[in-house]
C-alpha cells in the first residue's frame, strides 16, 4: 500500500468521523448559513440553506481525489478539500460553544435564583425570628416587673399562713424569667447564624 492510498483512506476516515459529528448536532435551517463567523461559504461551490448539500460537494470532492491523477489538479482540489474540512470544523466548533455558553448561562441563572429565592427566605425568617424576640423581650419586662411586684409583696407580709405561698409566687415567676431569658438566648443565636449565611 503506498502512501497516497493511505493517505486517502485517512482523509475517507476523517470524512466519515465529520459526517457522524455534523450528524450530531443541531442547526436551525436558514440560521447558520447566514452567520459568515459560523459558516464560510465561499469555500464551495453550492449555494444551498441546507447544511446536507455541503456536506455532498465535500463528500464529492474527497471521492474525485481518489480517482485522479493530474497532480495540479490533485493539489487545487486537496486544498478546496482542506479548507471545506477546516470550514466545518469551525461550524462545529461554534455549535458546540453556543451549546456550552447556553448550559452554563442556564445554570448560572438556576443557580441565581436559588441565591434570590434563599434571600427571600433568610429574609422572612430573619422578620418572623425578630418579630419572636420583641414579643419576648416584652414578655422578660413584665416578668421582671412581676417578679419585683412578689417580692416587695413578700417583704411586706409579716405573717405566717401565707409566707410559704407568697415564696412559692416569687419562685415560679423567677423560674419563668429564667425560661424565657433562654428562649431570648436561642432566638438570638439562630439570628446570628441567619445573618451569617447571609454574608
Amino acid at each position: 500500500m503506498n502512501s497516497s492510498t493511505n493517505n486517502y483512506q485517512i482523509l475517507c476516515q476523517q470524512f466519515e468521523s465529520l459526517k457522524e459529528q455534523l450528524n450530531a448536532i443541531s442547526i436551525l435551517p436558514e440560521k447558520w448559513f447566514a452567520k459568515n463567523d459560523l459558516f464560510n461559504s465561499t469555500t464551495f461551490y453550492t449555494r444551498s440553506d441546507e447544511l446536507k448539500d455541503y456536506v455532498l460537494e465535500l463528500e464529492n470532492n474527497v471521492k474525485k481525489l481518489g480517482s485522479i491523477h493530474n497532480i495540479q489538479l490533485m493539489e487545487h482540489l486537496s486544498v478546496r478539500v482542506a479548507d471545506q474540512f477546516s470550514c466545518f470544523r469551525g461550524l462545529l466548533n461554534s455549535v458546540v460553544l453556543n451549546t456550552k455558553s447556553k448550559t452554563y448561562n442556564a445554570t448560572h441563572r438556576k443557580q441565581i435564583n436559588k441565591v434570590k429565592q434563599f434571600a427571600k427566605q433568610a429574609r422572612a425568617s430573619s422578620r418572623s425570628l425578630y418579630e419572636e424576640l420583641s414579643k419576648l423581650q416584652e414578655f422578660e419586662r413584665r416578668l421582671v416587673d412581676m417578679v419585683a411586684e412578689k417580692q416587695q409583696t413578700l417583704n411586706k407580709y409579716s405573717g405566717q399562713a401565707q409566707r410559704q405561698t407568697l415564696q412559692d409566687d416569687v419562685l415560679v415567676t423567677h423560674q419563668r424569667l429564667g425560661r424565657c431569658r433562654q428562649a431570648i438566648s436561642k432566638i438570638e443565636e439562630q439570628i446570628q447564624k441567619l445573618d451569617e449565611r447571609q454574608y
